[in-house]
C-alpha cells in the first residue's frame, strides 16, 4: 500500500485528501471514508485504518472544509455541506465527491460495481 496526498481545485478551492492506493489499483473497489465534525481525513485514516482490513481496495479520507452547522454556528471547525448553497441544489462537497469519483474513475481505473462511503 502507498500513502499519497491529493489535491482538486473545485470551482477555484482547494480540496484535499488523503488515498491509500493498493499495488494494483484497476479493478479495485474504492472506499470513501468522510470525516465527523471537527475531524480531518488524516485522522481518520489512522483511528479507522480500514486499509488494513482490505489491503487490495483504495481508501479515499477526504478533508472538509470550516462548515457552519447547528452545533457551530460559527463554521470555524471543518465539516460538510449539509443543504444546498443556493441554485437548484448546488453542493460544493457533492461536486468534491464528483471530482474524485472522476479521478478514481480515470487515473485508478476502479471497479464502479465496487463503491463504497
Amino acid at each position: 500500500m502507498r500513502e499519497t496526498q491529493k489535491e482538486w481545485t473545485i470551482k477555484g478551492v482547494k480540496r484535499t485528501a488523503v488515498v491509500v492506493l493498493p499495488a494494483k489499483t484497476e479493478g479495485a473497489p474504492i472506499v470513501f471514508g468522510f470525516h465527523g465534525h471537527g475531524g480531518n481525513g488524516r485522522n481518520s485514516a489512522n483511528r479507522w485504518n480500514l486499509q488494513a482490513l482490505w489491503p487490495e481496495a483504495i481508501f479515499v479520507y477526504p478533508n472538509g472544509l470550516p462548515t457552519k452547522t447547528p452545533r457551530d454556528p460559527e463554521g470555524g471547525k471543518p465539516g460538510w455541506q449539509m443543504f444546498g448553497g443556493g441554485g437548484l441544489f448546488p453542493n460544493r462537497d457533492m461536486d468534491f465527491f464528483n471530482a474524485m469519483l472522476e479521478t478514481a474513475r480515470k487515473e485508478w481505473k476502479v471497479d464502479d460495481k465496487q463503491l463504497y462511503c
